[in-house]
């Protein structure tokens, strides 16, 4: 069986593409727009909605069979559905990751991306983040490593929990 796969470079250039429509409108009105829930239960916001129509687009033209699963429209599949499930391609995305910080200009968002061939957490081979203010994209292939932009970077043994930061986020009554 031959599986079509995305490769690293089709995961970058797909949050890149997410980047140059997402960066011009960070902190704009436009872009903190309300529309509907979201699958995932949270409100989506227009900026969600134009990040998850590029990824969409992007899948498109790169003529995989894919399952996308995604924070505001669940569960859809590109191409053809019976070869995706069969190959059991996968790629997990949260358009804009940091939302609320997104449309109020505070620079702590980004664009998510893992692609998996099965349905296990183990099944992930590749993936990437790509912050939305700075470019900088995080990204890694098992068993390769992991880098930022093209410097590897490695897990830290450093014991820094006197120094951790906590955020808690109450929806409103």
């Amino acid at each position: 069986m031959v599986i079509m796969e995305l490769s690293i470079e089709s995961l970058k250039k797909i949050a890149l593409n997410v980047y140059r429509a997402i960066h011009p409108i960070l902190g704009l009105k436009e872009a903190s727009d309300k529309t509907t829930r979201g699958a995932g239960g949270d409100i989506s916001m227009q900026i969600d909605l134009i990040a998850e129509k590029i990824i969409i687009d992007s899948l498109e033209k790169e003529n995989v069979d894919i399952l996308l699963i995604s924070e505001e429209i669940g569960e859809k599949y590109i191409g053809n559905k019976e070869k995706a499930i069969k190959d059991q391609n996968i790629l997990i995305v949260d358009p804009v990751d940091g939302s609320n910080n997104a449309v109020r200009g505070i620079p702590y968002c980004s664009v998510s991306i893992a692609y998996a061939i099965g349905k296990n957490l183990k099944d992930i081979k590749k993936a990437v983040v790509l912050d939305l203010v700075s470019k900088d994209i995080y990204w890694a292939v098992k068993g390769e490593g992991a880098y930022l932009n093209d410097k590897r970077i490695f897990v830290s043994d450093l014991n820094l929990l006197d120094k951790c930061f906590f955020e808690l986020n109450l929806p409103k009554k």
